[in-house]
């Protein structure tokens, strides 16, 4: 069994395969692209695409996935969450928040807040630089 399938309750798959450039991987009898993770809610796995993901919020033993469609609990820690994400512009910016960078809309540095649409984010003291020097920031 590899690390991905030990991810508690966070499913990677696609219901079709991608064109040929995209990294598609055999398991089985299913395909598993990439581009699209399936998430338990209410006894059912739901697609969603990566790119609708706004940030993940880890809580207590629990993190939260906020999408576009609405929010997913699962069980995994947001270090393993972290993990599933890394190859996607998926960013820790605090202790409790992995944000997606592509929904990223503006920075606050004197507030330390990062806004992902109408969602607010806010960020360690500790990565305010790793952010300016992410970004090309004009002052």
């Amino acid at each position: 069994m590899n690390k991905l399938d030990q991810m508690l309750r966070v499913y990677q798959a696609s219901f079709e395969p991608g064109p040929s450039t995209d990294k598609n991987i055999e398991n089985g009898s299913t395909v598993v692209d990439n581009r699209f993770f399936f998430f338990k809610k209410k006894g059912r796995f739901e697609k969603v695409d990566i790119n609708s993901i706004i940030y993940i919020q880890a809580e207590s033993n629990y993190t939260y996935t906020i999408t576009e469609e609405g929010k997913y609990i699962n069980t995994s820690n947001l270090s393993q969450m972290e993990e599933l994400f890394s190859e996607f512009n998926f960013m820790r910016v605090h202790r409790s928040y992995l944000v997606n960078l592509d929904n990223l809309t503006s920075i606050d540095l004197a507030n330390n807040k990062i806004f992902l649409g109408n969602h607010e984010v806010p960020f360690s003291r500790t990565m305010k630089d790793e952010l300016t020097k992410r970004f090309n920031l004009i002052r």
